[in-house]
């Protein structure tokens, strides 16, 4: 596997970063959907850690001066809402993986 996390940070630092399907199948590869999920959750290492879920557990308090994790979340976000046939790939490949990854962070 390449550098997953360098190669995701990178394509979230784009001004506006797209998917396509050499992305996708990138991203398909084990683990790299998790660490794209990271960008929007931005879970600390107790958050990863933690037992039980997140769901039952108080909301822990997001880093709000961190501008660069705030725009690879925001650009996360946007790559993932837009309607294409790679997001929509993506998103049925990896369905469970990214309705675990939110919920329970």
């Amino acid at each position: 596997m390449t550098d997953g996390p360098t190669v995701i940070a990178k394509l979230l630092d784009l001004e506006k970063p797209d998917f396509n399907d050499r992305m996708v199948d990138f991203l398909l590869e084990e683990g790299l959907t998790e660490l794209l999920l990271d960008h929007v959750v931005r879970p600390n290492e107790e958050a990863k850690a933690a037992v039980p879920p997140r769901a039952d557990r108080e909301p822990r308090k997001r880093q709000l001066d961190d501008m660069l994790a705030m725009k690879r979340s925001y650009n996360t976000m946007e790559m993932v809402s837009a309607s294409s046939r790679s997001v929509n790939r993506f998103l049925v490949s990896k369905f469970a993986t990214i309705r675990t990854g939110i919920l329970f962070y």
